[in-house]
């Protein structure tokens, strides 16, 4: 049996006047017309939903079991009219997102508060994946945007600045600049690094490297590591130095210690990543939150 939706605003409206003649006023229908659709939800049914006499109209214990259904039912009828414009408009649907493990410290939390205020009915898949591998998905049309550090882009793909941020010196805790105040690039000279590989983010491994060889030397790469968290435990461990984004610093491990650079310090810049050729309303909305993030967060300090 299909219902009418119809019949169900009707019976509503009846359930919550208690009134026939005012019901229909309510409804901008004739009372007759109104009774007559009552009766043949009644049929359809198989049930009296109102007991009905010349002074009074009571719903019936049916009437009461339908009522808070039938309310949930247009409910539903609606959001469902609804969402193919709202997913025309970008304000529903699944955007799929790649981050940089580095991003997800501060940035993207941030970034996806915001977002998810100014459209809760969109669905979000998150990737953390390398620049290169975005990069890869998004030709392919597997992510529809991706935040990354400094990204070296392809003619295909555009990118717009969300944040930026000074590096700054991570060092094990009982280093003897450890416990100083301003790291000159220069007085890592002789340290072993701990750097990711440069095929993961050319971007912001060539930003550090040529930050060094800018204050004299080339740095030794002792330990390469793909996951930034995974870069603070080596120097924790003993493993080396390394430099990386300001938000980093968000992460805690004992036996570490952050230091700001010297006034030369270079800086970190978040991009959103996105494939010029392939349509996307919600992916538009996105880097529009994204583009405000930028307001704020594009001459972030630490």
């Amino acid at each position: 049996m299909t219902l009418d939706l119809r019949r169900l605003t009707y019976f509503i409206a009846v359930a919550e006047e208690l009134h026939f003649s005012r019901a229909a006023e309510r409804l901008g229908i004739a009372q007759p017309p109104l009774s007559q659709q009552i009766q043949k939800l009644e049929s359809e049914l198989g049930a009296q939903l109102f007991d009905r006499s010349r002074r009074s109209v009571e719903l019936t214990a049916a009437g009461r079991a339908l009522l808070p259904e039938a309310r949930k039912l247009l409910a539903l009828s609606g959001q469902i009219a609804q969402l193919p414009r709202d997913v025309t408009a970008g304000r529903a649907g699944r955007l799929h997102i790649g981050m940089t493990g580095s991003t997800g410290f501060r940035i993207v939390p941030q970034l996806l508060r915001r977002f998810r205020a100014a459209y809760p009915k969109v669905d979000i898949a998150l990737n953390e994946l390398p620049t290169t591998d975005q990069i890869d998905q998004i030709l392919a049309g597997e992510i529809a945007v991706g935040l990354a550090r400094d990204p070296q882009l392809p003619r295909e793909l555009r990118s717009a600045p969300i944040w930026s941020e000074p590096l700054v010196a991570v060092l094990p805790g009982d280093h003897d600049l450890a416990s100083g105040g301003v790291v000159d690039i220069a007085g890592l000279a002789a340290e072993p690094f701990v750097l990711f590989p440069r095929s993961r983010g050319p971007g912001l491994h060539d930003i550090i490297t040529s930050a060094c060889r800018e204050a004299g030397f080339s740095p030794h790469i002792a330990q390469e590591a793909v996951q930034m968290q995974t870069t603070i435990g080596l120097v924790a461990a003993g493993f080396g130095v390394s430099i990386v984004p300001a938000s980093v610093q968000d992460f805690r491990l004992h036996g570490v210690a952050y230091r700001q650079l010297d006034d030369a310090a270079p800086r970190s810049t978040v991009a959103a990543i996105w494939h010029t050729g392939m349509a996307s309303p919600v992916r538009d909305r996105f880097l529009e939150i994204a583009g405000g993030q930028s307001d704020e967060g594009v001459h972030a300090s630490s």
